[in-house]
């Protein structure tokens, strides 16, 4: 019996060893070595919870705060018109009510009760205007300081392996987005060693796309764009919203539908739109451009071209309709009710044209 015991200690010991031998060339088949792995507190891992820490001044048109964003869908009313947003297109849909006079205060009711999402994802009820007037203190003001890093990005989904160092066990992940990176960084135990599966897609503030290799190339390029926009983290929802536009981009949307009208044309503080309820706008190649009523057709142009800072203008040139003449800055490209809008600016003057195009 005691020969028969030893027999089977030994072969437990040598099934023993096996395990480990597998598991260890398992991690290396994987890919990166334990310690060079992604890890709890590592400079690179603190600069990915910073770029996944929630955005909260996409909707400061409805808070006024960029600590936190409320939790959608949301009914408000805006300047009387009832409202019920779904999702970061019914942001526009206030602003166009806002935007329709400027002489006139614009007010807008929150319905409670609301969820507020803050930066780590953390979630609170609020039931009641006072309630949410503190919660909106707290942020501070403008333009704050604040920990998030808004002008990169990365594409999704991402794919993950863990090894921890102490159990030795595997587990692999597919992350979809932000808020479940974020959760799988900060809940990292000391022990996890976290295998990313390169090349990483990384999305910058205008719209270019970048392609890293390894975890130092990922730590370099968070680092390098960490303040290289404007995080908007104001309330001024009609400073730029067409930043990341370009001249072909714009061309090409005006080109892409055969039926613009006017939705709204402020000229000298006089609003002028009703005049022309009747004008369809035909933008064409060339720059050429035809705008046609019930009973007259006019001829004129249209040039599209890039300004200073990135500012994409828009040049009309009809006779005739010298109240559409000029140069026009593209201040918002939008859908609105499925409906196209494009607002421009020239000093304090405004044209937004619409179209019925599906797309």
């Amino acid at each position: 019996m005691k020969t028969v015991s030893r027999i089977l200690v030994a072969f437990v010991l040598v099934l023993s060893l096996l395990q480990t031998s597998c598991r260890k060339e398992e991690f290396e088949f994987v890919g990166t070595p334990p310690e060079d792995g992604l890890s709890s507190n590592s400079t690179v891992a603190n600069l990915l919870i910073r770029t996944t820490l929630k955005d909260g001044s996409i909707d400061n048109i409805v808070d006024g705060a960029s600590c936190f964003s409320v939790a959608l869908p949301l009914t408000v009313i805006a300047n009387g018109n009832t409202l019920t947003i779904t999702d970061e297109d019914g942001y526009d849909e206030i602003e166009f009510i806002f935007e329709e006079r400027d002489d006139d205060d614009d007010i807008l009711e929150i319905i409670f009760p609301i969820t507020l999402i803050f930066a780590d994802y953390t979630e609170e009820e609020v039931n009641n205007q006072t309630d949410f007037d503190a919660f909106v203190s707290s942020c501070g003001g403008e333009n704050q300081v604040d920990d998030d890093i808004e002008c990169i990005d990365l594409i999704y989904p991402v794919a993950l392996t863990t090894f921890n160092t102490n159990s030795e066990r595997f587990n692999s992940f597919s992350i979809v987005n932000d808020k479940v990176l974020f959760n799988f960084i900060t809940n990292l135990d000391k022990n996890d060693v976290v295998d990313i599966t390169f090349p990483l897609n990384l999305l910058l503030s205008n719209g270019d796309e970048l392609q890293v290799f390894d975890l130092q190339e990922l730590e370099n390029s968070i680092a390098d764009a960490s303040n290289n926009c404007d995080e908007d983290d104001d309330n001024n929802f009609d400073d730029d919203d067409c930043q990341g536009c370009n001249e072909d981009e714009i061309k090409e949307l005006f080109l892409s539908c055969d039926d613009w009208i006017v939705d709204s044309l402020r000229r000298d503080n006089m609003f002028l739109q009703t005049q022309y309820e009747d004008l369809s706008f035909h933008f064409q190649e060339n720059d050429i451009l035809v705008v046609t009523s019930s009973t007259e057709t006019f001829t004129g142009n249209w040039f599209v071209t890039e300004a200073a800072d990135n500012i994409i203008q828009i040049e009309i040139v009809v006779p005739g309709l010298e109240d559409f003449n000029g140069v026009w800055d593209v201040n918002e490209v939008a859908l609105v009710n499925s409906q196209g809008k494009v607002n421009l600016l020239a000093g304090n003057d405004r044209l937004r044209f619409a179209n019925n195009c599906s797309n």
